[in-house]
């Protein structure tokens, strides 16, 4: 004896194949949906949200340095910073022209005997680099003097 029902039994639905529809049976549609797209996960780039633009003036002011007609050398030069006092600057060596220029002669001389590695020493020279004139209450550079311009 089968564990399924006959075919032809009272009481059950009479067997149909599933693979191919019933004449006269309708087929099935969905029913017409508005498909809204889903929301991003959290850990997705969200735009910000913009604010609305707030009126706002800013004003900036530039404090006055004013520098004595003197050429800047090697030595501070004395400045009136914007608080009106007579300071003298801080100077400050960085390399310029003439440093790069010194080490790659170093280095064009001497790299057949492989002693291009002593074109680092100009970097340690004082007297090679550019002189900055700064004010010690400001930070500002007033002056440049350049060995090689």
């Amino acid at each position: 004896m089968s564990a399924y029902p006959p075919s032809s039994a009272p009481g059950y639905p009479p067997v149909q194949n599933p693979v191919y529809p019933v004449q006269g049976a309708q087929a099935y549609s969905h029913p017409q949906q508005t498909q809204a797209y889903p929301q991003p996960p959290p850990y997705m780039y969200q735009p910000p949200v913009q604010a609305p633009p707030v009126q706002s003036t800013v004003v900036v002011t530039q404090p006055v340095v004013t520098v004595n007609t003197q050429t800047f050398r090697d030595y501070p030069v004395t400045v009136t910073d914007s608080n009106g006092q007579q300071v003298q600057t801080v100077l400050q060596y960085k390399a310029g022209l003439l440093t790069y220029l010194v080490a790659a002669l170093i280095c064009l001389f001497l790299s057949e005997i492989g002693l291009c590695w002593l074109a680092i020493i100009p970097f340690f020279i004082r007297e090679l680099k550019d002189v900055y004139h700064i004010t010690p209450t400001d930070g500002r550079v007033v002056g440049i003097y350049k060995r090689l311009s």
